[in-house]
């Protein structure tokens, strides 16, 4: 009988309706296959769409009220930001390469979020760490001898790769900077390949992180939904040729690999980017509207409210000391799209006074609300606020010294595309394939590989298998 392997692909970002419509032309053959002989649908990401909640789901089948993953800052012992980044230590709960393992299933894992630091499995980790600066990415610690590649061959990708910073002046930028995304593509597939090579796995996890770049920067040449659409077939071809070039590296994988089952998904969707909400900019002005705060000058804005800055503070205060003194001082938290507001500063009445404010924001150049929901949670003495956008806004801690909402001017900056909830799922077995689609949630796909492993998914896990 032949040994059963699953190839488990995280394509960043991608957009079924996307693909679907590049797969009805004809352009993702692969991807055409697979979806046609299994079973496929959208899959909910948890609020808010960033990738490491996203990913925390992924890997331990629960909620974020659950694993306590918001965004990208740590949570404490106080339940506020301790200072740090988030990263697989933040993981309080057993994750799925660790149950793999437990059960001696031989496993890789290349580029997948908060996969650093690598930790001792039973196989070998390529981690995923655009927000850390380290050499010490991979498990085991010579793994780039192994696979015969140098360290900087097999470097995880980073936010903005090929971006110009000034942004695209012409085509020719524009033509850069796919050709960098094709390249990450190349690279990641070659790694892949050569993990593989290594002895005979059981499951392998990838992630494809080029498509979330592609999709950020030019998402107005490919949505004729989004308001600043741009018509340029020379670009579009470009934006094609990319993902042509995904679709041809997942069927090479996939054949080099022999893999017997194949789980695809997006880890979030993608949707248009108007403007930036100024998150800084807000609370400062909510300062001076709140008739208590307003009141406090010993409260002023740089210690109120205080940004995630997303560096260690390690051998700068003992981590205990540091948690004390920021209970002790700061009052709100700033995260990209989560605020964590510290209760023994902020009153009950300032608080609901600040929801009052997110939920009633409106843009008044659009005649738009700018929030669609506040999700609430308290947890020792703090308060979590985290923000569902309307579509067509994201947003950043900003600046005191920028517009409360930032209109985002395609091919100069950045986001022209931003997350939205909905990403999908594609799921092939071979011979033993049930064709239906189906919509789900991201912390099924945990219970849902245990289960085609064989593994029976930890109680406790709050998805089901979809199998």
């Amino acid at each position: 009988m032949a040994h059963a392997k699953l190839a488990v692909i995280n394509l960043n970002g991608g957009s079924l309706e996307l693909i679907g419509r590049l797969i009805s032309e004809g352009r993702m053959p692969a991807l055409k296959k697979l979806i046609e002989g299994g079973s496929y649908g959208l899959l909910e990401s948890p609020l808010p769409t960033l990738d490491y909640p996203s990913a925390a789901s992924f890997l331990t089948g629960r909620g974020p009220s659950r694993h306590k993953i918001f965004g990208f800052a740590e949570i404490g012992e106080y339940g506020l930001p301790n200072g740090r980044i988030v990263n697989r230590e933040s993981l309080k709960e057993k994750t799925l390469f660790q149950i793999l393992s437990d059960n001696k299933k031989k496993i890789a894992s290349l580029y997948m979020p908060l996969s650093f630091p690598p930790e001792p499995i039973n196989g070998y980790i390529v981690s995923e760490s655009p927000a850390h600066d380290s050499s010490e990415f991979t498990y085991p610690p010579k793994l780039a001898k192994e696979i015969n590649m140098e360290l900087n061959d097999i470097a995880p990708p980073k936010p903005q790769e090929g971006f110009p910073a000034d942004g695209f002046k012409d085509r020719v930028d524009i033509k850069k900077f796919i050709a960098v995304a094709i390249e990450r593509i190349n690279r990641t597939k070659e790694v892949a390949i050569r993990l593989t090579a290594i002895e005979e796995l059981d499951a392998i996890f990838i992630q494809f992180y080029a498509t979330d770049t592609v999709q950020h920067a030019l998402w107005h040449y490919i949505d004729n939904r989004h308001p600043h659409f741009t018509q340029d077939p020379e670009v579009v071809k470009m934006i094609y040729d990319f993902f042509m070039n995904l679709d041809r590296a997942i069927e090479e994988v996939l054949l080099r690999y022999g893999a017997s089952s194949t789980l695809i998904f997006s880890d979030h969707g993608y949707g248009p980017c108007l403007k930036i909400l100024n998150l800084e900019k807000l609370l400062e002005e909510f300062k001076t509207r709140d008739p208590y705060l307003r009141d406090r000058v010993d409260l002023p804005i740089a210690r109120l409210f205080k940004k995630i800055d997303f560096t260690s503070r390690r051998g700068i205060l003992p981590l205990s000391l540091y948690q004390r003194f920021i209970a002790a001082t700061c009052g709100v938290f700033i995260d990209f799209k989560t605020l964590y507001i510290n209760k023994r500063i902020i009153r009950e009445a300032s608080l609901k006074n600040l929801i009052q404010s997110l939920e009633t924001l409106r843009d008044g150049e659009l005649d738009k609300k700018v929030i669609d929901r506040i999700w609430h949670t308290e947890d020792s003495g703090a308060a979590t606020l985290i923000l569902d956008l309307a579509e067509g806004y994201t947003s950043r801690p900003g600046s005191s010294h920028q517009p409360l909402l930032m209109p985002i001017i395609p091919n100069r900056d950045f986001l022209s595309g931003t997350h939205k909830k909905d990403g999908f799922w594609v799921l092939h077995r071979g011979g033993n394939n049930e064709k239906r689609e189906l919509a789900a949630s991201i912390v099924d796909l945990a219970p849902t590989i245990l289960s085609i492993m064989g593994i029976r998914p930890l109680g406790g896990m709050e998805g089901r298998a979809l199998i």
